[in-house]
């Protein structure tokens, strides 16, 4: 009867490890999903930032070439003017690149986290079912 009562108990934690790891597995896919869902609207934004990077290098070179050569005053303010939007698109953009690198390092711990919990989980099933044979065969040896 006690025999009946460990296998059973062997067999309940097994299921409820396999459960918990089916439930870590389907976050792992979720958090997956996440990153790379962030990744494909962050590139997008990567490279705009690198192409108004270029243009406000640019128009800030021609700023300061106005500037030394006596370019008239209404037309340094024009360039002024054209380098205050271009930082400030910049500024806009890298920010939302900022923000996609967050949640993708958030997203990363999360599923390094998951990871190492299915990977418990994983060991803790099949350490429950090398049990669970042991027992089979500890009862097979008795009842013969």
């Amino acid at each position: 009867m006690a025999d009946g009562k460990i296998v059973i108990a062997v067999d309940a934690d097994a299921k409820q490890a396999q459960k918990e790891l089916a439930s870590v597995q389907k976050r792992i896919e979720t958090i997956e999903a996440r990153i790379q869902k962030a990744n494909t609207m962050r590139s997008p934004l990567v490279e705009q930032a690198a192409q108004l990077s270029v243009e406000l290098d640019k128009a800030n070179a021609k700023l300061l070439e106005m500037q030394n050569s006596g370019a008239s005053t209404t037309s340094i303010a024009a360039q002024k003017e054209t380098v205050a939007a271009l930082q400030a698109q910049y500024n806009q953009v890298q920010s939302r690149v900022e923000a996609y690198d967050r949640q993708l390092q958030s997203a990363n711990y999360d599923l390094e986290q998951a990871k190492q919990k299915a990977g418990e989980l994983t060991e803790r099933v099949t350490d429950v079912e090398k049990a669970a044979r042991g027992m089979a065969k500890a009862t097979e040896k008795t009842n013969k």
